[in-house]
C-alpha cells in the first residue's frame, strides 16, 4: 500500500493514538515535509513559467476558466 511505501522512503510515519490503541495517526516526516515544500515550489515555478506570456488579468481569467471546467 501507499503508506508502506511512504514509510519505507522515510516520508511518513505512523503514530499509535494513545486514547485508542487500535488507531494510528499518520504524519509527514521531516523528510516528507521538506519534499512537500520542494514540490510545491516546483509547481509554483512551473505555473509561473507556463503563464509567463499572460498579463495578470489574462492569468486570472485562465484560472477562473480552469476552475469552471474542473467543477463541471
Amino acid at each position: 500500500p501507499l503508506l508502506n511505501k511512504l514509510e519505507e522512503r522515510a516520508l511518513a510515519v505512523r503514530v499509535r493514538c494513545k486514547p485508542d490503541k487500535r488507531s494510528y495517526g499518520i504524519f509527514l516526516s521531516k523528510t516528507g515535509e521538506t519534499l512537500l515544500r520542494e514540490l510545491k515550489q516546483i509547481a509554483v515555478d512551473s505555473d509561473l513559467d507556463s503563464t509567463s506570456a499572460l498579463d495578470n488579468q489574462e492569468r486570472n481569467d485562465l484560472l477562473r476558466l480552469l476552475k469552471k471546467v474542473y467543477q463541471s
